[in-house]
C-alpha cells in the first residue's frame, strides 16, 4: 500500500496488494552514516589495505519516527527477521520483539555478529538498544505518528569491514558481512539490507548491499511470498575526499529524479526537499509496496526522506609472523620456525615471472637489511640493494608451488586462509660475509611481496639480535668402590641446539685434576685415580668459553663408597621357603685374598648368606666359625674364578670389576632353626664377608631381616542372580604367605557356610534360597602360621525372578458362560492375579498352585479384551499377559406355521417361532412376504417377536392359486438370522 503526496487517504498498489491499510501516512526517506575505528594508517603512495572498518547508518529520519497505526513505531534489527506468514503482521512488545502477534518466531535482536543496532544515551554516547530503545530518544520521549520533531536515536552499525584505500587517489573498495531489517509500523512491512560495500573511483561512488523481504504475490493476493533479493545501490555518492583517517560523505537526493511506475504515487519536484534514493533501490520498494517512503511524494513528510551523511573511519590491515626465537648466538647455523597469518592471497598480485599477474604469495627471509627497505615505496626509495638475503623461502598457493621450483627450492603452501609455516636458517658470518653496504644494518626476519609484487600489507620485519648463551656445565662422576679407579664427564650443553667448543678445566677441592677440550657432544671426561678413601670428594669444572657461549662453572662430587647391600625385601613370614635378591656394591674385588683352597692367593670375592649369626661373628675379629651358621649362600666372585668355585649350580654369582654383584637366596625360619641351635645363635640376617679365608673387615655387612605373619587381603566375588537361581560366591585370600586354612561366610549373623582354602581360594554355594534384594556377605579367614586373620565384604545382588503369566479362554456362544483361566509360571510366584476386560476389572484371586479362574458371565457375541495382571511378591516381579474371549453369534431356527388358511373371500393367520442354540428365545421383528406362482410379492408384513420368541401375522385374502409364504429373521448382535418357506395352495 502507498499513500497520497499529502500523506492522507492510502493508494493500494497495483504491484503488491494486501498490506495493512493503516500505512495510510507518508513515510520519510533515509540518511546514511558509516563511522569508523580509531588507528588510520599515514597516506602513503600505495593503496593501504584496512581493516576493521565500521560502518553506520540511521537511514532517514522515517526509520526513527512513530507510525500512525496505534501502538506501532518504526524501528530496525540486527539480522534478519522471521517471516510473520502473511502481512499487516507486527511484532510483540511483551516479548520484547521475539515473536510476531499471530505467534509466529520473528527474533528481534539488537546484535548479531558483525551487526548492532545501537541507541543514543542521554550524555551522548552510544551503546545496544533495547527493543524500548527504538521508540524512545534520548532524553525519555516516546515517538508517535503524530510528532514531526520527537524521533528515536538509534543507528545501524556493521563492525570488520575489509579492503582497500588509497588518499592519494580518493579510491576505495571496502566491504563489510552482515544483515539487518528495517521495519516501518512494527513490521507491518519492511526490508532486510545484507553485506554493505563502498566503492569509490576518485572520489565518486555508491554504496550497494542486497535487499530482501516479502511481500503479497502479484498473481494471488491471499499469498504470501518472498521477493527474490537484489543487489542494488543505496547511495551514490561524488567528491569524497578520502583522507588517511577515513572519509565522509553526503549521499545524492535533492533534484535526483526518479520514474515512478504507474501503480505508484508520482514524483514531486517542487519544493525545498524534493529528490530521491537511487531508482534501482526505490524500484525493489515498490515491489514490498512501500517505495513512496523514498522518494518525494509532495507530502508534509519529504523532509525526512532526505539522506544523511555518512563516513567511514579504518585501521591498516597488516598481516603478522611468529618466529619461533629472535636471540641467537652469533656463530653459526641455527634454525628458525616461521608462522605467517593474515597473508590474504589476494592482496599480492606478480608484475614479473614467474608469478606476473597471478597472486604471489610473499617472501620470507632471514636477512640484513637498511632502514628503508619496503619494496612497496618503489625502487627509487628502497631499491632491492637495501635487502641483502642470507636465507630465503617463498610462500604461494599449493597450485603454484612447482612453477617456482617445489620445495627445494623454497616453496612453502601459502594457504587460502592467509597463513604459512616455514622455517629458515640464521647464519650471522654467512650472511655479513655478502651484507658489506653500509646502509645494511638490521638483522631480522622479513616478509614482503612476491613476484615483484606491491603488498605493503605483507610487509614485515621482525628484529633478532645475535648474543653468546649461557650454558649449563654437568660434573658427574659414578660412585665406585674404594682401591677402584674412578672417573669423571663434565658435560657442556644449552638449549641452543648449537654444540659448545672450548676446553674445561677439572678441579677436585684446590687442586687441579686437569684441562680438557670438550668433544663434539660438549663432553670431557678426566681420569681421577684410584687412591682414595671412602668418602665423598667434591669436584668443580669451570667452562672457558668460546664464541657463542660464555664461560660457566659446574660442581659434583665423586663418591668412594664402603661395601654395602641392599635386600629387595626384609620382612618374611615365619614358615616357609621365601626369596630375596641382595644387590652389593663397593666390593673392590682386590681387597680381599684367600688364605686357604680354591682361590689362596687370589681375590677371593664375597661370601653372600642368609644365616642366624651370633652377636660377635666377624671373621676378622677372630669370631670363630661356630658364630656363623647359614641355611642359604652364594659367593661372589669374579668371572673368570666362578667355574672354579663350582659354577651358579655351586652357588658362584659374578662380583663384577667395578665392585658391585647380584645374588639371590632362599630365606626359611624354620631351616635356619634346625640347624642354628646354639643360644649364642640369635641375629636373622642376610650376612656378607671375605670368601676362600680371606678376612676384609669392609666387606663384614650384616642386614637384619624379620618375621611376622603377613596381613591378607580377603576378595569377595559374588555373581547377581535373579531369585530362584543358585547363588554362589568365591572368597580370595592373598598376601605374602601360602594362605592355607578356612574361610567361613556369613550375611549379618548367619553363618552361610565353613570351607577350606585351595591355592588360597574357597567357593560356596548358596543354593536358590537367598530372597530378592541386596545381601551383604562378609568372609571371614581365620588365618594361619603365615598369616593373619583378615575379613572381606561384598554386596550379592538377587534380582527379583520373572513371572510368565498365561491367559487362556475357551470360545463360546452367546448365551453360554465364559471363563478365563490365568497361569503364572515361575519360581516362587505366588500372590493376586486380577483379571481386566475393557480397562474394567473383572475379578481378584489368589494364585492357587499358579492358577486362578475367573467367570465372565455370558457375553455379547464378539471379541472382548482381556488383560491378565500378576502383580507380584516381593521375589517375583510383576508380569501381565492379554488376551481376547471371543463369543460367537447363537444360531436361530425359524418355523413357520398356517393357523388359518386364507381364500378368495376370507383372510387367514400365520404363525411364526423363533428359537436360538443355545435354548432361548429370539427378540426383534420377523418379515413374512407371500409370493405368488411367478414369484412376485403380492404382500409383505412385519410382527415383532414376543417374549417366548412368537409372532403372528394376518395373511390377506387371495386368489387361486399356488403361494409361497417367506419368513425372514434378520438376526441381532448376538444371535444369526435364519429363514423358512411354506407352500400354500389357495382352490
Amino acid at each position: 500500500m502507498t499513500t497520497n503526496a499529502a500523506g492522507g487517504t492510502p493508494v493500494r498498489s497495483r504491484a503488491r496488494r494486501g498490506l495493512a491499510g493503516l500505512l495510510s501516512t507518508a513515510v520519510a526517506a533515509s540518511g546514511l552514516v558509516a563511522l569508523g575505528v580509531a588507528g588510520a594508517p599515514a597516506a602513503s603512495a600505495a593503496p593501504a589495505q584496512v581493516t576493521n572498518a565500521t560502518f553506520t547508518w540511521d537511514l532517514n529520519n522515517e526509520v526513527n519516527a512513530g507510525a500512525f497505526a496505534p501502538g506501532t513505531w518504526n524501528l530496525m534489527s540486527a539480522g534478519k527477521i522471521g517471516n510473520p506468514g502473511a502481512g499487516g503482521a507486527t511484532l510483540k512488545s511483551a516479548d520484547n520483539g521475539a515473536t510476531w502477534n499471530n505467534g509466529t518466531a520473528a527474533g528481534w535482536k539488537n546484535a548479531d555478529g558483525n551487526v548492532t543496532i545501537e541507541d543514543k544515551a542521554a550524555d551522548g554516547s552510544y551503546g545496544p538498544t533495547t527493543f524500548q530503545g527504538t521508540r524512545t530518544n534520548s532524553a525519555g520521549q516516546t515517538t508517535s505518528g503524530a510528532s514531526q520533531t520527537i524521533l528515536a536515536e538509534t543507528r545501524l552499525v556493521v563492525k570488520n569491514g575489509v579492503g582497500t584505500l588509497d588518499p592519494a587517489t580518493d579510491n576505495a573498495t571496502i566491504t563489510w558481512d552482515g544483515d539487518a531489517t528495517v521495519l516501518f509500523y512494527s513490521g507491518m512491512t519492511y526490508f532486510t539490507l545484507s553485506d554493505p560495500k563502498l566503492t569509490l573511483t576518485g572520489g565518486a561512488g555508491t554504496v550497494t548491499a542486497t535487499l530482501g523481504g516479502y511481500a503479497t504475490s502479484m498473481d494471488d493476493p491471499t499469498k504470501w511470498e518472498a521477493v527474490p533479493e537484489a543487489t542494488v545501490a543505496l547511495a551514490t555518492l561524488s567528491g569524497v575526499d578520502v583522507t588517511a583517517t577515513g572519509l565522509t560523505a553526503t549521499p545524492a537526493y535533492r533534484e535526483v529524479p526518479y520514474t515512478a511506475p504507474a501503480s505508484s504515487s508520482p514524483q514531486v519536484t517542487s519544493g525545498a526537499n524534493w529528490g530521491s534514493f537511487p531508482q534501482a533501490f526505490v524500484d525493489f520498494q515498490q515491489v514490498l509496496g512501500q517505495g513512496p517512503y523514498w522518494y518525494s511524494t509532495g507530502g508534509s513528510a519529504d523532509p525526512r526522506k532526505v539522506a544523511n551523511p555518512l563516513s567511514v573511519g579504518f585501521s591498516e590491515y597488516k598481516a603478522s609472523v611468529q618466529v619461533s626465537k629472535t636471540t641467537l648466538l652469533p656463530s653459526g647455523a641455527q634454525e628458525v620456525t616461521v608462522t605467517g597469518s593474515g597473508f590474504t592471497p589476494s592482496l599480492s598480485t606478480g608484475t614479473r615471472p614467474p608469478l606476473s599477474g597471478r597472486p604471489a604469495g610473499t617472501y620470507v627471509v632471514f636477512g640484513k637489511f637498511a632502514e628503508v627497505w619496503k619494496p612497496s615505496l618503489g625502487t627509487a626509495t628502497a631499491p632491492s640493494a637495501n635487502r641483502a638475503v642470507g636465507s630465503q623461502k617463498w610462500a604461494v598457493a599449493a597450485a603454484d608451488m612447482a612453477t617456482i621450483g617445489g620445495a627445494n627450492s623454497g616453496a612453502v603452501e601459502l594457504k587460502s586462509d592467509g597463513t604459512f609455516t616455514t622455517t629458515l636458517t640464521v647464519n650471522k658470518p654467512a650472511l655479513d660475509a655478502t651484507a658489506t653496504a653500509s646502509q645494511l644494518v638490521n638483522y631480522g626476519i622479513y616478509t614482503y611481496g612476491g613476484s615483484g609484487a606491491s603488498a605493503p600489507a605483507f610487509e614485515t620485519y621482525t628484529p633478532v639480535t645475535f648474543a653468546q648463551a649461557t650454558p649449563t656445565v654437568a660434573v658427574s662422576a659414578p660412585s665406585v668402590a674404594q682401591g677402584l679407579p674412578a672417573a669423571a664427564t663434565v658435560t657442556v650443553s644449552s638449549t641452543t641446539g648449537v654444540a659448545a667448543t672450548g676446553n674445561v678445566t677439572l678441579s677436585q677441592g684446590d687442586t687441579v685434576v686437569g684441562t680438557q677440550a670438550v668433544d663434539s657432544t660438549g663432553k670431557a671426561t678426566f681420569d681421577l685415580g684410584a687412591s682414595r678413601p671412602v668418602g665423598s670428594y667434591p669436584l668443580s669444572a669451570s667452562y672457558a668459553g668460546d664464541a657463542n657461549f660464555l664461560t660457566a662453572t659446574g660442581t659434583g662430587s665423586l663418591i668412594v663408597a664402603a661395601p654395602s647391600v641392599t635386600l629387595s625385601r626384609s620382612t618374611f613370614v615365619p614358615n616357609g621357603a621365601q626369596t630375596v635378591t641382595v644387590t652389593g656394591t663397593g666390593f673392590n674385588p682386590a681387597a680381599a685374598t684367600g688364605t686357604r683352597p680354591p682361590l689362596a692367593g687370589k681375590p677371593s670375592g664375597s661370601y653372600v648368606v642368609f644365616g642366624k649369626f651370633a652377636e660377635n661373628w666377624k671373621p676378622s675379629a677372630g669370631a670363630a666359625t661356630a658364630t656363623r651358621v647359614n641355611s642359604s649362600q652364594k659367593w661372589a666372585v669374579l668371572a673368570e674364578d666362578m667355574a672354579t668355585i663350582g659354577g651358579p649350580d655351586g652357588g658362584a654369582v659374578e662380583l663384577k670389576p667395578d665392585g658391585s654383584f647380584t645374588a639371590t637366596l632362599t630365606v626359611d625360619k624354620a631351616a635356619i632353626d634346625a640347624v642354628a641351635t646354639a643360644a649364642t645363635l640369635v641375629n636373622y640376617g642376610i650376612y656378607t664377608y671375605g670368601g676362600s679365608g680371606g678376612t676384609v673387615a669392609a666387606y663384614e655387612t650384616y642386614t637384619p631381616v624379620t618375621f611376622t605373619q603377613a596381613t591378607p587381603t580377603v576378595t569377595v566375588t559374588a555373581p547377581s542372580v535373579s531369585f530362584g537361581a543358585v547363588a554362589t560366591a568365591t572368597v580370595e585370600v592373598t598376601g605374602d604367605g601360602d594362605n592355607t586354612g578356612s574361610v567361613t561366610l556369613a550375611e549379618g549373623t548367619t553363618e552361610l557356610g565353613t570351607a577350606v582354602l585351595e591355592d588360597g581360594k574357597a567357593t560356596f554355594d548358596l543354593g536358590t534360597a537367598l530372597g530378592a534384594g541386596d545381601h551383604e556377605l562378609t568372609a571371614t579367614y581365620t588365618g594361619d602360621a603365615n598369616t593373619t586373620e583378615g575379613t572381606g565384604r561384598t554386596t550379592l545382588v538377587v534380582a527379583p525372578g520373572t513371572a510368565t503369566v498365561t491367559l487362556s479362554v475357551p470360545a463360546r456362544t452367546y448365551g453360554q458362560v465364559s471363563t478365563a483361566v490365568v497361569t503364572v509360571a515361575g519360581t516362587g510366584a505366588t500372590g493376586a492375579v486380577t483379571l481386566s476386560r475393557a480397562g474394567r476389572v473383572v475379578g481378584r484371586a489368589d494364585l492357587q498352585s499358579g492358577r486362578a479362574t475367573f467367570s465372565l458371565g455370558e457375553l455379547a457375541a464378539g471379541r472382548h479384551a482381556l488383560t491378565a495382571s500378576y502383580a507380584g511378591n516381593g521375589n517375583v516381579a510383576a508380569a501381565t499377559a492379554t488376551g481376547s474371549a471371543t463369543v460367537a453369534k447363537a444360531t436361530s431356527r425359524a418355523k413357520l406355521q398356517v393357523t388359518k388358511k386364507p381364500t378368495r373371500t376370507r383372510a387367514g393367520k400365520v404363525r411364526a417361532t423363533i428359537t436360538t442354540t443355545p435354548a432361548g428365545s429370539a427378540t426383534g421383528k420377523v418379515k413374512l412376504v407371500v409370493r405368488n406362482a411367478k414369484g412376485k410379492a403380492v404382500r409383505t408384513v412385519s410382527a415383532r417377536l414376543n417374549a417366548r420368541g412368537v409372532a403372528t401375522a394376518t395373511l390377506p385374502k387371495l386368489a387361486k392359486g399356488r403361494y409361497r409364504v417367506v419368513l425372514t429373521y434378520a438376526g441381532t448382535a448376538n444371535v444369526k438370522a435364519s429363514t423358512k418357506t411354506v407352500v400354500l395352495r389357495v382352490s
